[in-house]
Protein backbone atom coordinates (compact mmCIF):
# COMPACT_ATOMS: atom_id res chain seq x y z
CA UNK A 1 0.00 0.00 0.00
CA UNK A 2 1.44 3.36 -1.03
CA UNK A 3 1.90 6.29 1.36
CA UNK A 4 -0.68 8.24 -0.65
CA UNK A 5 -3.35 5.60 -0.03
CA UNK A 6 -2.39 5.33 3.66
CA UNK A 7 -2.74 9.10 4.07
CA UNK A 8 -6.08 9.03 2.27
CA UNK A 9 -7.37 6.31 4.62
CA UNK A 10 -6.15 8.25 7.68
CA UNK A 11 -7.90 11.40 6.45
CA UNK A 12 -11.19 9.58 5.86
CA UNK A 13 -10.94 7.88 9.29
CA UNK A 14 -10.60 11.37 10.81
CA UNK A 15 -13.70 12.48 8.93
CA UNK A 16 -11.74 14.67 6.53
CA UNK A 17 -12.46 14.77 2.81
CA UNK A 18 -9.29 14.22 0.70
CA UNK A 19 -8.62 16.29 -2.40
CA UNK A 20 -10.52 14.79 -5.34
CA UNK A 21 -13.23 13.29 -3.11
CA UNK A 22 -16.70 14.34 -1.93
CA UNK A 23 -19.17 13.47 0.82
CA UNK A 24 -22.31 11.56 -0.24
CA UNK A 25 -25.14 9.64 1.41
CA UNK A 26 -23.00 6.49 1.18
CA UNK A 27 -19.78 8.07 2.46
CA UNK A 28 -16.69 9.73 1.00
CA UNK A 29 -16.12 8.83 -2.66
CA UNK A 30 -14.27 10.22 -5.70
CA UNK A 31 -15.79 13.47 -7.03
CA UNK A 32 -16.56 12.02 -10.49
CA UNK A 33 -18.54 9.08 -9.11
CA UNK A 34 -22.26 9.43 -9.77
CA UNK A 35 -24.81 8.97 -7.00
CA UNK A 36 -28.11 7.38 -8.09
CA UNK A 37 -30.98 5.46 -6.57
CA UNK A 38 -31.01 1.81 -7.56
CA UNK A 39 -34.49 2.01 -9.10
CA UNK A 40 -33.32 4.81 -11.41
CA UNK A 41 -30.99 2.56 -13.40
CA UNK A 42 -32.32 -0.96 -12.67
CA UNK A 43 -35.50 -2.92 -13.38
CA UNK A 44 -36.43 -4.75 -10.17
CA UNK A 45 -39.02 -7.50 -9.59
CA UNK A 46 -39.99 -9.89 -6.81
CA UNK A 47 -40.57 -13.62 -6.79
CA UNK A 48 -43.15 -16.11 -5.63
CA UNK A 49 -43.89 -19.75 -4.88
CA UNK A 50 -46.48 -21.70 -6.91
CA UNK A 51 -48.88 -23.81 -4.83
CA UNK A 52 -46.77 -26.71 -3.56
CA UNK A 53 -49.80 -28.99 -3.36
CA UNK A 54 -50.46 -28.72 -7.10
CA UNK A 55 -48.30 -31.39 -8.78
CA UNK A 56 -49.11 -29.97 -12.22
CA UNK A 57 -47.13 -26.84 -11.29
CA UNK A 58 -43.95 -28.80 -10.44
CA UNK A 59 -43.38 -31.11 -13.40
CA UNK A 60 -42.20 -28.58 -15.98
CA UNK A 61 -38.80 -27.51 -17.32
CA UNK A 62 -38.51 -23.93 -16.00
CA UNK A 63 -35.88 -23.74 -13.19
CA UNK A 64 -37.16 -22.37 -9.86
CA UNK A 65 -35.01 -21.67 -6.78
CA UNK A 66 -35.48 -20.74 -3.13
CA UNK A 67 -33.02 -18.92 -0.85
CA UNK A 68 -31.46 -22.23 0.29
CA UNK A 69 -30.30 -22.88 -3.28
CA UNK A 70 -27.59 -20.22 -3.18
CA UNK A 71 -24.66 -19.85 -0.79
CA UNK A 72 -22.78 -16.94 0.77
CA UNK A 73 -19.48 -18.21 -0.66
CA UNK A 74 -19.86 -17.35 -4.32
CA UNK A 75 -22.03 -15.10 -6.47
CA UNK A 76 -21.84 -17.72 -9.22
CA UNK A 77 -22.94 -20.79 -7.26
CA UNK A 78 -26.63 -21.75 -7.63
CA UNK A 79 -28.12 -25.20 -7.01
CA UNK A 80 -31.03 -25.87 -9.35
CA UNK A 81 -33.13 -28.92 -8.50
CA UNK A 82 -36.77 -27.88 -8.93
CA UNK A 83 -38.66 -27.06 -12.11
CA UNK A 84 -42.07 -25.51 -12.69
CA UNK A 85 -44.52 -25.13 -15.59
CA UNK A 86 -45.75 -22.10 -17.50
CA UNK A 87 -49.09 -22.59 -15.73
CA UNK A 88 -47.31 -22.25 -12.37
CA UNK A 89 -45.97 -18.84 -13.42
CA UNK A 90 -49.39 -17.73 -14.64
CA UNK A 91 -51.02 -18.73 -11.33
CA UNK A 92 -48.46 -17.33 -8.87
CA UNK A 93 -46.32 -14.25 -8.14
CA UNK A 94 -43.12 -15.83 -9.47
CA UNK A 95 -41.67 -14.33 -12.65
CA UNK A 96 -39.03 -15.33 -15.18
CA UNK A 97 -35.64 -13.74 -14.56
CA UNK A 98 -33.42 -13.66 -17.66
CA UNK A 99 -29.87 -15.02 -17.69
CA UNK A 100 -27.52 -12.62 -15.90
CA UNK A 101 -30.15 -11.33 -13.44
CA UNK A 102 -28.90 -10.32 -9.98
CA UNK A 103 -30.75 -12.41 -7.41
CA UNK A 104 -30.87 -10.83 -3.94
CA UNK A 105 -32.11 -12.85 -0.96
CA UNK A 106 -34.17 -10.25 0.86
CA UNK A 107 -36.06 -12.42 3.35
CA UNK A 108 -34.96 -15.83 4.69
CA UNK A 109 -31.15 -15.86 4.47
CA UNK A 110 -30.81 -12.10 3.97
CA UNK A 111 -27.44 -11.13 2.52
CA UNK A 112 -26.94 -13.91 0.00
CA UNK A 113 -26.70 -12.76 -3.60
CA UNK A 114 -25.97 -14.44 -6.94
CA UNK A 115 -26.01 -13.92 -10.69
CA UNK A 116 -28.31 -16.28 -12.58
CA UNK A 117 -26.41 -18.45 -15.08
CA UNK A 118 -29.61 -19.22 -16.99
CA UNK A 119 -33.21 -18.07 -17.27
CA UNK A 120 -35.05 -19.04 -14.05
CA UNK A 121 -37.71 -18.16 -11.47
CA UNK A 122 -37.34 -17.48 -7.75
CA UNK A 123 -39.37 -17.69 -4.55
CA UNK A 124 -40.76 -14.69 -2.68
CA UNK A 125 -37.56 -14.60 -0.60
CA UNK A 126 -35.82 -12.84 -3.50
CA UNK A 127 -35.71 -9.35 -4.93
CA UNK A 128 -34.32 -9.59 -8.47
CA UNK A 129 -32.61 -7.08 -10.71
CA UNK A 130 -33.43 -8.24 -14.23
CA UNK A 131 -32.00 -5.25 -16.10
CA UNK A 132 -29.32 -2.70 -15.24
CA UNK A 133 -27.35 0.09 -16.90
CA UNK A 134 -24.30 -0.82 -14.78
CA UNK A 135 -21.85 -3.72 -15.00
CA UNK A 136 -23.78 -6.61 -13.41
CA UNK A 137 -20.83 -8.22 -11.66
CA UNK A 138 -19.69 -4.88 -10.22
CA UNK A 139 -23.21 -4.09 -9.02
CA UNK A 140 -23.45 -7.55 -7.43
CA UNK A 141 -20.28 -6.97 -5.40
CA UNK A 142 -21.43 -3.47 -4.45
CA UNK A 143 -24.88 -4.65 -3.34
CA UNK A 144 -23.45 -7.55 -1.36
CA UNK A 145 -21.15 -5.16 0.51
CA UNK A 146 -23.99 -2.70 1.14
CA UNK A 147 -26.36 -5.36 2.46
CA UNK A 148 -23.70 -6.94 4.70
CA UNK A 149 -22.76 -3.49 6.08
CA UNK A 150 -26.44 -2.83 6.83
CA UNK A 151 -26.80 -6.21 8.57
CA UNK A 152 -23.78 -5.43 10.78
CA UNK A 153 -25.39 -2.13 11.71
CA UNK A 154 -28.60 -3.97 12.64
CA UNK A 155 -26.75 -6.74 14.54
CA UNK A 156 -28.60 -7.76 17.69
CA UNK A 157 -31.99 -6.73 16.33
CA UNK A 158 -34.65 -8.98 14.86
CA UNK A 159 -34.08 -8.89 11.08
CA UNK A 160 -37.19 -10.06 9.24
CA UNK A 161 -35.95 -9.03 5.82
CA UNK A 162 -35.54 -6.16 3.40
CA UNK A 163 -38.52 -4.95 1.40
CA UNK A 164 -38.37 -4.44 -2.35
CA UNK A 165 -39.18 -0.77 -1.67
CA UNK A 166 -36.11 -0.43 0.53
CA UNK A 167 -33.86 -2.07 -2.07
CA UNK A 168 -35.22 0.17 -4.83
CA UNK A 169 -34.40 3.23 -2.72
CA UNK A 170 -30.76 2.24 -2.12
CA UNK A 171 -28.44 5.13 -2.87
CA UNK A 172 -25.45 3.93 -4.90
CA UNK A 173 -22.31 5.94 -5.67
CA UNK A 174 -20.49 4.44 -8.66
CA UNK A 175 -17.72 5.12 -11.19
CA UNK A 176 -18.21 5.00 -14.96
CA UNK A 177 -18.83 1.68 -16.69
CA UNK A 178 -15.18 1.09 -17.68
CA UNK A 179 -13.94 1.47 -14.11
CA UNK A 180 -16.78 -0.72 -12.85
CA UNK A 181 -15.65 -3.48 -15.21
CA UNK A 182 -12.01 -3.16 -14.09
CA UNK A 183 -13.02 -3.38 -10.42
CA UNK A 184 -15.30 -6.37 -11.07
CA UNK A 185 -12.49 -8.14 -12.93
CA UNK A 186 -10.08 -7.70 -10.00
CA UNK A 187 -12.63 -8.86 -7.41
CA UNK A 188 -13.62 -11.90 -9.48
CA UNK A 189 -9.95 -12.97 -9.61
CA UNK A 190 -9.86 -12.84 -5.81
CA UNK A 191 -13.02 -14.97 -5.74
CA UNK A 192 -11.25 -17.51 -7.94
CA UNK A 193 -8.19 -17.56 -5.66
CA UNK A 194 -10.35 -18.16 -2.57
CA UNK A 195 -12.36 -20.85 -4.38
CA UNK A 196 -9.19 -22.68 -5.48
CA UNK A 197 -7.83 -22.63 -1.94
CA UNK A 198 -11.13 -23.96 -0.55
CA UNK A 199 -11.05 -26.71 -3.17
CA UNK A 200 -7.49 -27.64 -2.16
CA UNK A 201 -8.51 -27.95 1.50
CA UNK A 202 -11.53 -30.11 0.62
CA UNK A 203 -9.29 -32.43 -1.38
CA UNK A 204 -6.84 -32.69 1.52
CA UNK A 205 -9.70 -33.58 3.87
CA UNK A 206 -10.90 -36.27 1.45
CA UNK A 207 -7.38 -37.68 1.13
CA UNK A 208 -6.94 -37.82 4.89
CA UNK A 209 -10.32 -39.48 5.37
CA UNK A 210 -9.35 -42.17 2.86
CA UNK A 211 -5.93 -42.61 4.46
CA UNK A 212 -7.49 -42.88 7.94
CA UNK A 213 -9.79 -45.63 6.73
CA UNK A 214 -6.80 -47.61 5.46
CA UNK A 215 -4.45 -47.01 8.38
CA UNK A 216 -6.97 -47.39 11.21
CA UNK A 217 -8.81 -50.45 9.89
CA UNK A 218 -7.92 -53.68 11.81
CA UNK A 219 -5.09 -55.82 10.46
CA UNK A 220 -3.60 -59.18 11.35
CA UNK A 221 -1.94 -59.16 14.74
CA UNK A 222 -3.94 -56.23 16.11
CA UNK A 223 -5.66 -56.79 19.46
CA UNK A 224 -9.14 -55.68 20.60
CA UNK A 225 -9.45 -53.38 23.63
CA UNK A 226 -12.21 -51.33 25.16
CA UNK A 227 -11.72 -47.59 24.91
CA UNK A 228 -11.92 -47.61 28.71
CA UNK A 229 -8.76 -49.76 28.86
CA UNK A 230 -6.74 -46.81 27.58
CA UNK A 231 -8.67 -43.67 28.52
CA UNK A 232 -10.93 -42.22 31.17
CA UNK A 233 -13.77 -39.95 30.12
CA UNK A 234 -13.90 -37.10 32.62
CA UNK A 235 -17.20 -35.25 32.89
CA UNK A 236 -17.28 -31.49 33.47
CA UNK A 237 -18.13 -29.45 36.55
CA UNK A 238 -21.77 -28.67 37.36
CA UNK A 239 -21.65 -24.89 37.13
CA UNK A 240 -24.79 -23.02 38.12
CA UNK A 241 -26.23 -20.29 35.94
CA UNK A 242 -25.46 -17.71 38.64
CA UNK A 243 -21.77 -18.66 38.30
CA UNK A 244 -21.67 -17.38 34.72
CA UNK A 245 -20.15 -13.98 33.98
CA UNK A 246 -18.51 -12.14 31.08
CA UNK A 247 -14.92 -12.23 32.35
CA UNK A 248 -12.61 -14.84 33.85
CA UNK A 249 -11.93 -18.42 32.74
CA UNK A 250 -13.96 -19.56 29.72
CA UNK A 251 -16.44 -22.40 30.27
CA UNK A 252 -16.83 -24.92 27.43
CA UNK A 253 -20.43 -26.03 27.06
CA UNK A 254 -21.89 -28.67 24.72
CA UNK A 255 -22.95 -25.90 22.31
CA UNK A 256 -19.28 -24.86 21.97
CA UNK A 257 -18.34 -28.24 20.47
CA UNK A 258 -18.85 -28.17 16.72
CA UNK A 259 -17.50 -30.29 13.88
CA UNK A 260 -13.99 -31.35 15.01
CA UNK A 261 -13.27 -28.20 17.01
CA UNK A 262 -14.08 -26.23 20.13
CA UNK A 263 -15.40 -22.73 19.45
CA UNK A 264 -15.42 -20.41 22.46
CA UNK A 265 -17.58 -17.74 20.81
CA UNK A 266 -20.61 -16.93 22.98
CA UNK A 267 -19.36 -19.03 25.89
CA UNK A 268 -19.82 -17.91 29.53
CA UNK A 269 -16.92 -17.31 31.91
CA UNK A 270 -16.19 -18.08 35.56
CA UNK A 271 -14.34 -15.77 37.95
CA UNK A 272 -15.06 -17.50 41.24
CA UNK A 273 -12.96 -19.79 43.44
CA UNK A 274 -10.50 -22.24 41.85
CA UNK A 275 -12.02 -25.43 40.37
CA UNK A 276 -10.14 -28.76 40.50
CA UNK A 277 -7.58 -29.58 37.78
CA UNK A 278 -9.73 -32.44 36.49
CA UNK A 279 -12.17 -29.90 35.05
CA UNK A 280 -9.48 -27.88 33.26
CA UNK A 281 -8.85 -28.29 29.51
CA UNK A 282 -5.71 -27.23 27.71
CA UNK A 283 -4.42 -27.18 24.14
CA UNK A 284 -4.54 -30.63 22.55
CA UNK A 285 -7.33 -32.04 24.75
CA UNK A 286 -10.19 -33.83 22.97
CA UNK A 287 -13.73 -33.13 24.17
CA UNK A 288 -17.10 -34.72 23.45
CA UNK A 289 -20.65 -33.38 23.83
CA UNK A 290 -22.60 -35.83 26.01
CA UNK A 291 -26.14 -34.51 25.44
CA UNK A 292 -28.26 -32.01 23.55
CA UNK A 293 -28.29 -31.19 19.86
CA UNK A 294 -24.52 -31.72 19.55
CA UNK A 295 -24.46 -35.14 21.24
CA UNK A 296 -21.50 -37.18 20.05
CA UNK A 297 -19.70 -34.24 18.46
CA UNK A 298 -15.92 -34.40 19.01
CA UNK A 299 -13.86 -31.23 19.29
CA UNK A 300 -10.14 -30.53 19.61
CA UNK A 301 -9.32 -27.76 22.09
CA UNK A 302 -6.75 -25.62 20.24
CA UNK A 303 -6.49 -22.48 22.37
CA UNK A 304 -3.24 -21.51 24.13
CA UNK A 305 -5.04 -20.70 27.39
CA UNK A 306 -6.93 -23.03 29.72
CA UNK A 307 -10.70 -23.29 30.13
CA UNK A 308 -13.14 -25.24 32.29
CA UNK A 309 -15.57 -27.85 31.00
CA UNK A 310 -19.21 -27.65 31.98
CA UNK A 311 -21.42 -30.56 32.96
CA UNK A 312 -22.23 -32.95 30.07
CA UNK A 313 -18.95 -32.16 28.34
CA UNK A 314 -16.49 -35.05 28.48
CA UNK A 315 -12.68 -34.88 28.34
CA UNK A 316 -10.59 -37.88 27.21
CA UNK A 317 -7.66 -38.63 29.55
CA UNK A 318 -5.02 -41.27 28.74
CA UNK A 319 -4.69 -43.80 31.58
CA UNK A 320 -2.56 -46.53 29.99
CA UNK A 321 0.86 -45.83 28.44
CA UNK A 322 0.61 -48.93 26.26
CA UNK A 323 -1.54 -46.70 24.06
CA UNK A 324 -0.73 -43.50 22.19
CA UNK A 325 -2.95 -40.51 22.97
CA UNK A 326 -2.24 -39.12 19.48
CA UNK A 327 -3.39 -42.40 17.92
CA UNK A 328 -6.55 -42.43 20.05
CA UNK A 329 -7.20 -38.82 19.03
CA UNK A 330 -7.12 -39.85 15.37
CA UNK A 331 -9.48 -42.75 16.14
CA UNK A 332 -11.92 -40.41 17.87
CA UNK A 333 -12.06 -38.17 14.79
CA UNK A 334 -12.51 -41.09 12.40
CA UNK A 335 -15.68 -42.43 10.77
CA UNK A 336 -14.91 -45.70 12.60
CA UNK A 337 -15.67 -44.05 15.95
CA UNK A 338 -18.54 -42.05 14.46
CA UNK A 339 -20.27 -45.22 13.23
CA UNK A 340 -19.79 -47.02 16.55
CA UNK A 341 -21.20 -44.02 18.38
CA UNK A 342 -24.33 -43.95 16.21
CA UNK A 343 -25.12 -47.50 17.29
CA UNK A 344 -25.24 -46.62 20.99
CA UNK A 345 -26.77 -43.14 20.99
CA UNK A 346 -29.91 -42.99 23.10
CA UNK A 347 -32.46 -40.97 21.15
CA UNK A 348 -35.50 -39.21 22.45
CA UNK A 349 -36.58 -35.68 23.26
CA UNK A 350 -32.91 -34.97 24.01
CA UNK A 351 -30.25 -37.40 22.73
CA UNK A 352 -27.60 -38.29 25.27
CA UNK A 353 -24.75 -40.71 25.89
CA UNK A 354 -22.98 -41.89 29.06
CA UNK A 355 -19.28 -42.14 29.89
CA UNK A 356 -19.73 -45.86 30.42
CA UNK A 357 -21.20 -46.29 26.93
CA UNK A 358 -18.20 -44.60 25.35
CA UNK A 359 -15.62 -46.41 27.49
CA UNK A 360 -17.21 -49.75 26.49
CA UNK A 361 -16.64 -49.14 22.76
CA UNK A 362 -14.22 -51.75 21.42
CA UNK A 363 -11.43 -50.96 18.94
CA UNK A 364 -8.70 -53.16 17.52
CA UNK A 365 -5.26 -51.68 18.18
CA UNK A 366 -1.78 -52.24 16.72
CA UNK A 367 1.23 -52.22 19.06
CA UNK A 368 2.47 -48.93 20.51
CA UNK A 369 5.25 -48.47 17.95
CA UNK A 370 2.84 -48.80 15.03
CA UNK A 371 0.32 -46.52 16.76
CA UNK A 372 3.00 -43.82 16.89
CA UNK A 373 3.92 -44.26 13.22
CA UNK A 374 0.29 -44.06 12.09
CA UNK A 375 -0.52 -41.03 14.23
CA UNK A 376 2.65 -39.26 13.04
CA UNK A 377 1.66 -39.68 9.38
CA UNK A 378 -1.90 -38.51 9.99
CA UNK A 379 -0.64 -35.57 12.05
CA UNK A 380 1.38 -34.47 9.02
CA UNK A 381 -1.85 -34.18 7.03
CA UNK A 382 -3.40 -32.20 9.89
CA UNK A 383 -0.49 -29.75 10.03
CA UNK A 384 -0.44 -29.26 6.26
CA UNK A 385 -4.22 -28.73 6.20
CA UNK A 386 -3.88 -26.19 9.05
CA UNK A 387 -1.26 -24.30 7.02
CA UNK A 388 -3.55 -24.21 4.00
CA UNK A 389 -6.50 -23.13 6.19
CA UNK A 390 -4.43 -20.27 7.60
CA UNK A 391 -3.57 -19.29 4.03
CA UNK A 392 -7.28 -19.35 3.14
CA UNK A 393 -8.15 -17.11 6.11
CA UNK A 394 -5.40 -14.69 5.09
CA UNK A 395 -6.73 -14.65 1.51
CA UNK A 396 -10.25 -13.91 2.74
CA UNK A 397 -9.04 -11.05 4.95
CA UNK A 398 -7.07 -9.57 2.03
CA UNK A 399 -10.07 -10.02 -0.25
CA UNK A 400 -12.31 -8.20 2.22
CA UNK A 401 -9.82 -5.32 2.54
CA UNK A 402 -9.43 -4.97 -1.24
CA UNK A 403 -13.20 -4.97 -1.75
CA UNK A 404 -13.53 -2.14 0.77
CA UNK A 405 -10.79 -0.10 -0.91
CA UNK A 406 -12.01 -0.58 -4.48
CA UNK A 407 -15.77 -0.29 -3.92
CA UNK A 408 -15.37 2.99 -2.01
CA UNK A 409 -12.86 4.45 -4.48
CA UNK A 410 -10.11 4.82 -1.87
CA UNK A 411 -7.97 2.87 -4.34
CA UNK A 412 -8.55 3.70 -8.00
CA UNK A 413 -7.91 1.40 -10.95
CA UNK A 414 -6.40 2.42 -14.25
CA UNK A 415 -9.07 2.61 -16.93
Amino acid sequence: MTNEIKQRIEQINRGEVPIGYKTTAVGIVPVEWEERRLEDFCTIIGGGTPATGNCDFWNGNIPWISSSDITEKSVNNINISRFITTSAIQNSATKICPKGSILIVSRVGVGKIAISPIELCTSQDFTNIIKSESDKLYLTYLLKKKIIDNLKYLQGTSIKGITIKEIKSYSMSMPDLKEQQKIADILSKWDEAVSLQEHLIKNLEKQKKSLMQKLLSPKEGWKPSKLGDCIKLQNGFAFKSQDFCTEGVAIVRISNITEKKVDLNNCPHYSGAYINDEFIVKKGDVLIAMSGATTGKIGLYSYDFISYINQRVGKFILTNKVFSYEYITQLLFSTIFENKLKNILITGAQPNISSKDIENIVFVFPNLEEQKKVSKLLAYFDRYTDIQTQKLNKLKNQQKAIQQLLLTGIVRVEK
